[in-house]
């Protein structure tokens, strides 16, 4: 695929997205037989349920170029990242992260939640990855996107890249408030030891 890397990004990232469905349908299955309830939280105002269905929607723009690149001919791109190293970097980006929301998800366990659930448990998670960061999967998504864009350098992934971990970041920030208001001191104290994204001593 050295010569053909168009065939080689196409490949990465539609195995990818799929991957990504299939973590997420396997997980909500594996959840809902644990706690006898859907883990997705679909919210109770309309900004809470945009926020849930962009967790479902953001791979479908990454699964039609994947599809059909010829489509997004037009688009501006950007040449000087197209090279082999970059690639090589984007792809580890999206191992890295596909690595970080594996682990994030089995110490997560039966706390996994889609969205906001407003009467979870008696605690939090705060042990393995979660030591150090708070919102482990979040970060794995803005790494999965940043490679993405790096395996391919087009306004589309530029997009998607700049409105997911926008989005991720809004949402990570509603968490924090939820779970300062639920857990008060005991929270409040676990965010000064740890990253909202990235461990302190970054």
């Amino acid at each position: 695929m050295r010569h053909d890397p168009e065939r080689f990004v196409t490949f990465v990232l539609g195995a990818f997205a799929l991957m990504y469905y299939f973590g997420v349908g396997a997980q909500i299955v594996r959840v809902w037989r644990r706690i006898g309830r859907s883990p997705v939280m679909w919210g109770t105002t309309p900004l809470e349920k945009v926020r849930v269905l962009g967790a479902f929607l953001w791979p479908l723009p990454v699964l039609l170029w994947a599809h059909c690149p010829e489509c997004f001919r037009g688009l501006p791109r950007f040449p000087f990242l197209e090279s082999w190293p970059i690639r090589l970097i984007g792809l580890f980006l999206v191992c890295l992260a596909g690595a970080v929301v594996t682990i994030a998800y089995g110490e997560l366990g039966d706390f996994w939640r889609i969205g906001v659930d407003p009467g979870s448990g008696d605690g939090f998670v705060r042990t393995g990855i979660y030591g150090s960061v708070r919102h482990p999967v979040y970060a794995g998504l803005w790494a999965c996107l940043l490679g993405f864009f790096l395996l391919a350098p087009n306004l589309l992934f530029a997009i998607l890249w700049a409105i997911g971990s926008s989005a991720a970041s809004a949402q990570a920030d509603f968490e924090d408030r939820h779970l300062t208001q639920r857990f008060g001191k005991a929270y409040r104290d676990y965010s000064l030891i740890t990253g909202k994204f990235f461990p302190l001593w970054f």
